[in-house]
């Protein structure tokens, strides 16, 4: 995120240059002004989607955002963003995360106390916010509009460990020109400890609260409240790196006491005094599914806010109802270029629910219907840093599908995404 970026460090040893003089713009002890940007160019190509009838997907998806850091003393400061949104190609018309005549995607006022030790920091406006793992609170990357909150956050470093606070409101896009906006039928609050635990074992504990009220946009059931109560042990060792996450959701929605979970894991081994630095990895996702529509309790899995891609560019399933298995391998010829190629298997948790699509949508006629299996999808991806300014990006996927969606008039999956991302 670009508003982590602290330049003040480096302009007061940094030699007079051309990137000085947008970066270094003032006093780094006093009132500096920094400069940025990105531009991204994005091209996709697909030729349908699960079940319903699609044209081939032909996009070209371009993404310019200028930024300013305005640094008025040591501790308080103003971030603005905006920028524009173009969509060319087909299908149309595009969704307004893709297609956007100008607006604000970040603009808050922070405030930061720091001592040897400790470092707090309250934060106000509109921001973005990642937590974790990204798998119930991330950027959302993937389309040209990434995911942005209105409210407050406050966080406390100290010593080996954070704590972060919040209370916000997820933006929505919209079209026009300076219109995108957040609304109080939609909130999420919540609390996230991360903390060093022993040696390279680290932990997160977090509690999250999303209250909808049922004529939010966002909300793909009817309204009500969910909380998400999570924790996760990360780390790396010895060749080992190992990332699982358990969390438990509770809350009312629809009538229906919400009565969900889901447990996650990526672990791998990496050959590090080998050439290529090959990983082999496993991620295994399982998210619940309802196990007997109508009971008054609903059992599915809602992953709130998760990354975008999740489990590869296509979107084409979600963490709900589903169990995946998920074994890869990762080279790195070079320290800034990493190739991965994974194999994918999905199926639904409960037969008796859906099978879902992005973004928590039921994929029409498949609940209680069929196999539990979904299908399978086989990813290839090739990410290269070239320097600091220019990053490189391919991934294709070729989609599967199992017995209940070809009943539902699915067929194979082609989809190709290549990207080159500028900034500066």
């Amino acid at each position: 995120m670009r508003y982590e970026e602290d330049w003040r460090p480096l302009c007061r040893s940094l030699p007079q240059s051309s990137e000085a003089e947008y970066k270094c713009l003032g006093d780094p002890d006093g009132l500096m002004l920094s400069l940025g940007g990105e531009l991204r160019l994005r091209t996709e190509l697909s030729n349908g989607a699960l079940t319903r009838p699609e044209p081939d997907r032909q996009a070209l998806l371009v993404r310019q955002l200028v930024h300013a850091d305005i640094r008025l003393d040591s501790s308080l400061r103003v971030f603005l963003q905006g920028g524009t949104l173009q969509a060319i190609g087909e299908p149309k018309p595009f969704p307004a995360i893709q297609q956007n005549d100008g607006d604000l995607s970040q603009l808050f006022l922070d405030y930061q106390v720091r001592s040897k030790s400790q470092a707090a920091m309250v934060r106000l406006g509109r921001q973005e916010m990642a937590f974790g793992s990204q798998r119930l609170i991330a950027l959302r990357d993937g389309p040209n509009q990434r995911l942005a909150f209105d409210g407050v956050r406050m966080r406390l470093d100290a010593g080996q460990g954070s704590v972060d606070a919040f209370v916000t409101w997820p933006v929505q896009a919209r079209p026009g020109l300076l219109d995108d906006m957040s609304g109080a039928e939609d909130r999420l609050a919540g609390v996230y400890v991360t903390q060093q635990i022993a040696g390279p074992l680290k932990a997160d504990l977090y509690l999250l609260e999303r209250r909808q009220n049922a004529d939010s946009p966002l909300a793909p059931r009817p309204g009500g409240f969910r909380q998400s109560l999570g924790a996760r042990l990360f780390g790396r060792r010895s060749g080992f790196d190992w990332d699982v996450e358990a969390v438990i959701q509770r809350g009312f929605a629809g009538g229906q006491r919400i009565r969900a979970w889901t447990l996650a894991s990526d672990v791998g081994f990496t050959f590090g005094a080998t050439a290529l630095e090959p990983r082999i990895s496993l991620k295994v996702d399982l998210a619940s599914g309802d196990r007997r529509p109508g009971d008054g309790i609903s059992g599915t899995f809602d992953p709130l806010y998760p990354k975008l891609p999740y489990f590869s560019e296509a979107n084409l399933v979600v963490p709900a109802n589903l169990v995946d298995i998920n074994p890869g391998i990762s080279l790195r010829p070079q320290p800034s270029l990493l190739l991965s190629a994974n194999w994918d298997f999905l199926w639904r948790h409960r037969l008796a629910d859906a099978i879902y699509t992005a973004p928590l949508a039921v994929v029409q006629g498949s609940s209680g219907q069929g196999s539990r299996y979904i299908g399978d999808q086989k990813v290839l991806t090739a990410d290269w840093s070239v320097n600091r300014h220019l990053r490189l990006y391919g991934q294709a996927v070729s989609f599967r599908p199992g017995q209940t969606l070809r009943q539902l008039g699915g067929r194979s999956i082609e989809f190709l995404v290549v990207s080159a991302s500028l900034r500066f």
